[in-house]
């Protein structure tokens, strides 16, 4: 994502994340995969990156549907 920033000005930035598989995920300065980078001025003087660190956890919960053992609905 790129965008302009004016002096004073905020913006929100939403990351989403998915995952096709159970993965716990804990980054640090070392293995951080997200960056910001800051550029300033009309020559995009750059500044040093900054990591994103991030945690992730996510699990996907497994369950079965099954008829009660004793239950009978009669003739049909």
């Amino acid at each position: 994502m790129v965008g302009r920033l004016l002096k004073d000005e905020e913006i929100n930035i939403v990351v989403k994340f998915l995952s096709m598989k159970e993965i716990k995920l804990k980054t640090n300065k070392q293995n951080a995969e997200i960056f910001l980078n800051i550029l300033e001025g009309d020559q995009n003087e750059k500044h040093q990156q900054i990591p994103i660190l991030v945690n992730v956890n996510a699990v996907y919960s497994k369950y079965s549907l099954a008829p009660l053992k004793n239950l009978n609905f009669g003739p049909m």
